[in-house]
């Protein structure tokens, strides 16, 4: 067994200790993080799913592993899309009375077609959940072998699920043409995942101008986010950065940090790593 370094939460003021594992967060920034500090880091454990705060240059360049936290909130985060869909295409109709007819003017979810921007680790699961409904489902990532770097020409989607992340690229990449192409008279865009791959006058004039559209939305470029803005718009539904939130979340943090922080120091490097390839973000390709 490694000797154990002593375990900091990043933004505190941090001892002279001869090696560290360093605890970070969305709010932690890359200039908080000093070269002098780097040099005594042997660990980073980032338990957010998202890694905004930091440039892929920043990663690729570090001295250490920084593992990233997806196992916390990527079931919730596809969990929080499942209930959209069920509570858009199949809001369950409770009777006062039995009806006669038994009829429910419903679509399976085999009868949509899906859009799935990005296959990362909830674009995966949703992958998994989805198929195992039959939905019929294209999926783009130009980040990752195999999968389509862009949808096909001329097919339009009853759903858009954005699961990519916030890469420079994908900065305003959905516009209005976007969706005219490749979205539905009445189809549905889900977004759980960025807030800037679109900018706010264009969600407003979708919305406006294609009434028989909606939009799921629970981030934004700027947070908290005033909810008044969207009044006038019944068919955007704006929710406030919920969707990897969920009862008992901060007990799975602090033992997600445990068990890496546990299988670090008893195990080589080595070992390791390929334990948590899948979350290990630095001197790989980035999802």
């Amino acid at each position: 067994m490694r000797k154990i370094p002593s375990v900091h939460y990043c933004g505190l003021d941090l001892a002279q200790d001869e090696s560290m594992i360093l605890l970070t967060n969305t709010h932690t920034q890359e200039e908080h993080i000093t070269p002098q500090t780097l040099q005594r880091t042997k660990l980073i454990i980032h338990p957010n799913s998202g890694h905004d705060n930091f440039s892929n240059e920043w990663l690729n360049n570090l001295p250490c592993p920084f593992i990233l936290g997806n196992p916390i909130r990527s079931q919730a985060v596809t969990q929080y899309v499942m209930g959209v869909l069920f509570h858009h295409f199949q809001p369950i109709p409770w009777p006062t009375q039995w009806d006669q007819k038994r009829q429910w003017p419903r679509p399976l979810m085999e009868d949509l077609n899906i859009l799935l921007l990005g296959q990362g680790s909830i674009g995966s699961i949703l992958k998994k959940t989805l198929s195992s409904l039959n939905c019929p489902i294209d999926i783009v990532d130009p980040y990752q072998p195999g999968v389509a770097d862009r949808p096909p020409v001329g097919k339009t989607y009853d759903v858009i699920i954005l699961c990519c992340d916030n890469r420079q690229e994908n900065f305003h990449f959905i516009n209005q043409d976007y969706l005219q192409d490749k979205l539905t008279h009445s189809g549905v865009l889900i977004n759980p995942a960025r807030g800037d791959f679109y900018s706010e006058e264009t969600l407003i004039n979708l919305a406006q101008h294609h009434p028989e559209r909606h939009f799921y939305i629970d981030v934004f470029s700027q947070e908290p986010k005033n909810f008044g803005d969207f009044k006038q718009f019944p068919n955007i539904h704006p929710t406030s950065h919920i969707a990897g939130v969920y009862q008992n979340l901060e007990d799975k943090l602090l033992a997600f940090e445990q068990k890496v922080i546990w299988d670090f120091t008893h195990s080589d490097r080595d070992d390791f790593l390929q334990k948590y390839q899948q979350f290990h973000l630095n001197k790989r390709v980035l999802i």
